[in-house]
């Protein structure tokens, strides 16, 4: 679930805390309803700002007191198809509203068994190359996990391909940028 903690800011200037966690999903109108609610049921008359207090489910991204709402449902759908990491590391380098395309764009896949970064490129390179050994000569295919590994420490060290350590063993594989 990815929620955000907003406050009311003529309450908390006044001493007082009020507010309330919404979730963040859908479109930005259903979390400026909900916003919207908070603040009318403020007990400064006034109570017109507000800001994010805390945040939940955000995969890591530290969110700003002021960040954007449609910024957050871009990134809370980003998050609902793509593992947390990933949507972290594309995070950085492109706007929220370009987020989701980037990662559909740059994931390739996620390998889960105990490895280290160049194995689960590796393993990937292994089935690149597997789609293609049709015709190659049986002493060439004899060879392929060599080629495979090489290949890896390759698009590794290219950036063409970037191992992104999810724990235990995990790792997310992307294109690079």
């Amino acid at each position: 679930m990815n929620a955000i903690y907003v406050a009311s800011l003529s309450d908390y200037n006044a001493g007082r805390h009020h507010g309330k966690w919404i979730e963040v999903h859908g479109d930005a109108g259903d979390v400026y309803d909900q916003i919207e609610a908070v603040l009318k049921t403020s007990s400064q008359e006034s109570a017109e700002e507000y800001a994010i207090h805390d945040f939940e489910g955000f995969g890591g991204i530290e969110l700003r007191e002021t960040e954007s709402i449609e910024d957050l449902v871009f990134i809370a759908e980003a998050l609902d198809h793509y593992p947390a990491e990933v949507v972290k590391y594309f995070h950085e380098k492109v706007s929220a509203e370009d987020l989701a395309e980037k990662c559909q764009e740059g994931y390739i896949r996620t390998t889960e068994w105990n490895v280290d970064p160049e194995s689960a490129v590796a393993e990937y390179a292994l089935d690149y190359l597997a789609d293609g050994i049709e015709g190659v000569p049986q002493l060439w295919r004899d060879h392929i996990e060599a080629v495979a590994q090489s290949l890896a420490v390759n698009w590794i060290n290219d950036g063409a391909v970037i191992p992104i350590y999810a724990g235990a063993g995990t790792y997310h594989l992307v294109r690079g940028c």
